[in-house]
């Protein structure tokens, strides 16, 4: 089912699959501005999902080195479905759900979901504010979990074949390495085409030959913003998204394998670097390496999460 909730600022339709965003469009004074794609087919929300199109990610969001962790008493062994990691919750991930939803006042959609392979109960709250969209996660678990979750929504600003003329802003003065298995390995200074402390433009930070481009083909990697945020702009569309979170990292993926393995409505197949993704989020593997919080929920526990997308108009 496809719900709808909107004010004078934003009208932003949601699918129950995944509890996908399929639209979300900012009025900017005199034109309604679409800020996102969907799949022309929307039974791939409800199958492999092959991008993770604007759906909701968990338990773990990101990468898990090997699939595993240690529960504090034993190895515990997840699917491992990217490159002999475990990513984006695997087969059971949170955007394989079917969520059923209910419109309080046409600004808020309340969704729900009980996940029977991974023992919890799922609810997102997402609320219009003016011009900003919030989504609020809560969790409840019924077994323990390693709970990391995001939303994995991705951005075009101008409705071009390309964000390469996005520009970026992005609150961190630190970025967070991968390995040769893409997953995440060890904290460093930003620099190079990873310090975006200033405005950059996507398409001249792509032209850098970073060592690390080599594993991902260009930005696919946390930063840690702590109580900073991301910003993206597009002077064509002369409209901007602040990105923020009660959470200290945000992996920033620049579309880098959109590579027409799917359609998307009125645009065709998809296109290298079509789509920026930024998912705020705990560090992936974290659960592994320990650099920051503790991500092991135990049995019983209450997750909560918010995101919040907060539009605005630019000269």
């Amino acid at each position: 089912m496809i719900y709808k909730i909107q004010n004078e600022f934003l009208d932003v339709e949601i699918y129950s699959w995944g509890a996908s965003i399929l639209s979300m469009k900012f009025f900017d004074g005199f034109n309604w501005q679409e800020t996102t794609v969907r799949y022309s087919d929307l039974s791939l929300y409800e199958g492999d999902n092959p991008y993770y199109l604007n759906s909701v990610i968990g338990p773990h969001s990101g990468r898990i080195k090997d699939g595993k962790y240690y529960s504090g008493k034993e190895w515990i062994q997840l699917e491992t479905n990217d490159r002999g990691n475990h990513l984006h919750g695997g087969s059971t991930g949170f955007h394989t759900l079917n969520f059923t939803g209910s419109i309080i006042e046409n600004t808020k959609l309340l969704m729900k979901a009980m996940d029977e392979p991974n023992k919890c109960d799922i609810q997102i709250t997402f609320t219009l504010e003016e011009s900003r969209l919030n989504i609020d996660y809560q969790v409840t678990n019924y077994t323990d979990l390693v709970m990391n979750m995001t939303h994995h929504t991705y951005f075009n600003l101008s409705g071009e074949d390309t964000i390469k003329n996005h520009r970026i802003k992005v609150d961190a003065d630190e970025v967070c390495y991968l390995d040769e298995s893409g997953a995440p390995t060890y904290l460093t200074d930003v620099s190079g085409p990873f310090d975006l402390r200033e405005w950059s433009v996507l398409g001249d930070v792509m032209k850098d030959e970073h060592e690390q481009f080599k594993i991902t083909d260009n930005i696919d990697h946390p930063f840690k913003v702590d109580d900073g945020d991301v910003k993206l702009e597009s002077s064509e569309s002369k409209i901007g998204v602040c990105v923020s979170s009660n959470r200290p990292y945000v992996v920033v993926y620049t579309g880098n394998y959109l590579l027409g393995e799917a359609e998307f409505l009125n645009k065709g197949k998809s296109l290298k670097h079509q789509l920026i993704a930024i998912e705020p989020q705990y560090l992936p593997n974290d659960v592994n390496l320990l650099i920051g919080e503790n991500q092991l929920l135990k049995k019983d526990s209450l997750y909560t999460q918010t995101i919040c997308y907060d539009f605005y108009k630019i000269d």
